[in-house]
């Protein structure tokens, strides 16, 4: 039987269109973008010519868009180049304890470094309401959270840019699968090619046109001296029409995912009464999180059952693949009030591609069978 993929969460295979234009620019674009000769220009032409796409595609002006290795260089970037720039002076910057480790862990590291950080509560679904920071402040949250799938909502947007503090969006979980002209109005974005079918390895950074951006990569000047290292043709070719195609697809792609996402919670109801929905309703459908116990006699383990879902060829995950293999409690969960043990019994689906009903139907089946097995050896004990 083959494998059944429910993590698309985490990443996605390329679509068969972009791996021709990403072939095709290897076999035909050898030339540094950066030299002066004929190979150069041929490479630099079609990287400007991605550039005036991608920016087309996101209503932005091409000297907006800057692309970077992947979206955690991006959001290393906007808050590392927010501290260089306002030095000696003390930066300020507010996040929420729900969002990814990209965010946080380099708002710790520079917490260290003197600046202060200050952590807006999210509610019980991952939401950040509206809040007002220092003015000449940074936020930092993101579009679509994804472990939750929870959408920020425009009055929080909206109440950061009237505050007079500046605004970093990571809209890795929104690009091409939610309309994202609520969020287009920050400062900063942080995208991810391999979120939406594009190549893994390549991410993109918006800077809206007078914003301040010092480089957290120096060396060629590339990217207008915003982020040094030869830029990757093929790669950055490869983005473009993979935003185009989502794009292009998002509507029906998103009603699929809908569907997807009403079915499994129906089924997963069937199956455990008390399962709790950790993703809302008016979420993004892509990402459903859910809570199998808060029993802790009953003994859940996450890591117990994804191990039993791979070994009959499913893949979920238990949260954000970037801290996955510590199996430690999701810090997003318990920033939302779950305790250890409900978080150590969640599961986290996301939809994709060439997802059926049908494969709902074998993950519910499956996932009934291995808990049924945890039911019968407790009792055995």
């Amino acid at each position: 039987m083959n494998r059944l993929f429910l993590d698309f969460a985490s990443t996605t295979p390329v679509h068969p269109e972009v791996i021709s234009v990403i072939e095709s620019a290897f076999k035909n674009l050898p030339g540094n973008p950066s030299s002066i000769h004929d190979d150069g220009r041929k490479a630099r032409f079609a990287i400007e010519d991605a550039r005036e796409r991608v920016a087309s595609l996101l209503g932005k002006q091409p000297s907006e868009i800057v692309f970077t290795a992947s979206a955690t260089e991006s959001i290393n970037t906007v808050l590392k180049s927010w501290f260089f720039h306002h030095l000696p002076a003390k930066s300020t910057y507010y996040s929420s304890p729900a969002e990814h480790h990209a965010t946080l862990l380099t708002l710790e590291y520079l917490e260290s470094k003197g600046v202060e950080f200050h952590q807006i509560q999210p509610d019980q679904s991952g939401i950040v309401h509206p809040f007002q920071p220092e003015q000449g402040s940074l936020v930092s949250l993101m579009a679509v959270n994804n472990e939750l799938g929870s959408i920020l909502p425009s009055a929080t947007i909206q109440s950061v840019l009237n505050s007079g503090a500046s605004l970093h969006i990571d809209a890795v979980q929104a690009l091409g699968k939610i309309d994202l002209s609520t969020f287009m109005d920050a400062d900063f974005l942080s995208f991810s090619g391999h979120k939406f079918y594009g190549p893994r390895g390549v991410g993109l950074l918006v800077v809206k046109s007078g914003s301040d951006l010092e480089p957290l990569l120096h060396g060629g000047a590339q990217e207008r001296n915003r982020r040094s290292g030869t830029e990757p043709t093929a790669l950055i070719l490869g983005f473009a029409k993979a935003l185009e195609l989502a794009l292009a697809t998002q509507e029906t792609t998103f009603n699929q995912a809908l569907k997807l996402n009403n079915y499994l919670r129906k089924n997963l109801k069937s199956i455990v009464p008390e399962v709790q929905f950790n993703s809302q309703d008016d979420g993004s459908p892509f990402i459903l999180n859910f809570t199998l116990s808060s029993d802790p006699k009953e003994q859940i383990d996450s890591e117990a059952v994804i191990m039993g879902l791979d070994a009959k060829g499913i893949s979920v995950s238990s949260g954000s693949a970037c801290s996955s293999g510590s199996w430690e409690p999701s810090h997003v969960l318990k920033a939302i009030g779950k305790s250890d043990y409900e978080a150590q019994t969640t599961l986290r689906v996301s939809f994709g591609h060439g997802i059926t009903e049908t494969d709902l139907d074998r993950f519910t089946e499956t996932l009934d069978g291995i808990l049924k097995k945890m039911k019968l050896a407790l009792t055995l004990l």
